[in-house]
This record gives structure tokens, C-alpha cells and sequence, in this order.
């Protein structure tokens, strides 16, 4: 089963997407995927209908692991405009391996069994809160979040707005406020190299926005678009 040149492409744009959370795997059926970092700290699920998806056969499941080793792979081929992708299916509706070729090389990469690749379907988590980011503070909050050596932050609603807040190992705080209040008193912990990574992208990614949304949950999850892919933080409990 060959991919087509849309399929290929929307495969380029979610290993790069993947690569931003570092998810390195993830399983794609008809129309959906999902996928978990190694940490358990953040996932990406797109269930179907959604157009970035690379499309496969009915019924068919892709497991694929390794992929920064995928997107090296393809990368190899990107400037090529013949470049096929070729998915070879075994017995049992798995896609077991594919063969990226040009007319003049080609390449193996062997897939992983989708049952191995323990990314969940769904997060039980209700939007709760939307906070809203303006991009220009964007750059401010990631130099502070340098500057800090943080390793955490801490999504803080209080009485007198929403802060951004990174504590580096002598407990010295970093805080910014980003909004106005969220009309209830919270504080939600998330791993920074996870987080910083997916607040930059987002502004790279939306070019045309003023502005950055963090959809959060009622249990404490942050939703974040990136590439047109909704990114899941979970919140780490605190130590």
C-alpha cells in the first residue's frame, strides 16, 4: 500500500510534531492517531475525522516507534520529488514495515506492533479554563524559564490573575502574570521540558495569532495546539 504525497506529507508534520513533545511513539488507524512520551507526561491524540492524519486501509493499524529515526529516514528522500512510501502489511491488518524509495535508493524501516505502544485513546478530562497568552510575553517567559534552570512550572490562578511560575533549586520563584483571573483558586505543576517547548512552538506555528490559548482541564490537564494537533500535559503531583 503506497502512501499518497498528502499522506507522506501529514506524516512529515507529526513526527515533527511529535519530536517538539518528544513523543517517540505512536499509533495511527483510520483517521486517528495517538501517541504518549516515554515520561507518561504528555500525549497527543487525534481521533477521527481529522485531516492531518496519514491515511491507511480500513481496519489497518501502524505502530511506529524510533521517530526521529523515521523522520532522519525520510528527510534522507525529502528533496526528491519521485519519493515513494511504500507499507507492507502482514497477516494480521498490521502495517509491519515501510520502504521509503527514490528511483535511484531506498530504505527500510521496520514498524512496531501497535499492542506494544501504550498510548491511551482518550483523556478524562473536561476543558474547564482558557487562558489566554499574549505572544509578546511569549519570549520574556522563556528566557525567564532559562534563566531559572527550572524544572517545573506552575500554572498558579489567583485571586488577582493567572501566573506562569518557575522555581529554581534554591527556591527563588520566577513568576509572570499572563491573564486575568480564572474566577477560582488553582495551581497545576507541569514539567518544564515539556511545557517550554510546546508554548514555543505554538507561537512559531501560529504565525498570524496575537495570541496563545492553554485550554485547562478540571483535573489539571493543559491543551495546547501545535501544527493543528491538541498536545495533553499532565499535571505532575506535587513533591
Amino acid at each position: 500500500m503506497k502512501l499518497s504525497v498528502e499522506s507522506i506529507a501529514n506524516l512529515e508534520k507529526v513526527l515533527a510534531t511529535c519530536g517538539i513533545a518528544g513523543i517517540d511513539a505512536i499509533v495511527i488507524e483510520e483517521d486517528s492517531l495517538r501517541g504518549v512520551n516515554e515520561d507518561k507526561t504528555c500525549v497527543i491524540i487525534a481521533n477521527q475525522p481529522h485531516p492531518g492524519v496519514p491515511k491507511i486501509k480500513e481496519g489497518h493499524k501502524m505502530g511506529l516507534s524510533r521517530l526521529g529515526v523515521l523522520s532522519n529516514r525520510l528527510s534522507l528522500f525529502k528533496a526528491d520529488p519521485q519519493t515513494t512510501v511504500d507499507a507492507k502489511e502482514n497477516e494480521r491488518g498490521e502495517i509491519a514495515s515501510l520502504e521509503i524509495a527514490s528511483p535511484s535508493a531506498k530504505v527500510q524501516f521496520r514498524c512496531t506492533a501497535s499492542a506494544l505502544i501504550k498510548a491511551p485513546k482518550r483523556v478524562n478530562d473536561n476543558v474547564k479554563h482558557t487562558v489566554t497568552v499574549q505572544k509578546e510575553q511569549i519570549p520574556f517567559i522563556l528566557s525567564g524559564a532559562k534563566s531559572m534552570s527550572a524544572k517545573r512550572v506552575v500554572i498558579a490562578s489567583k485571586n488577582d490573575g493567572v501566573f506562569f511560575e518557575f522555581t529554581d533549586t534554591n527556591q527563588d520563584t520566577f513568576s509572570v502574570k499572563v491573564a486575568e483571573s480564572a474566577g477560582e483558586v488553582f495551581a497545576h505543576h507541569f514539567p518544564a521540558d515539556v511545557f517550554l517547548p510546546l508554548i514555543r512552538a505554538a507561537v512559531n506555528n501560529n504565525a498570524d495569532d496575537e495570541n496563545i490559548s492553554i485550554e485547562i482541564g478540571e483535573v489539571g490537564t493543559i491543551n495546547i495546539v501545535v501544527n493543528g494537533f491538541t498536545l495533553t500535559v499532565l499535571p505532575q503531583v506535587q513533591e
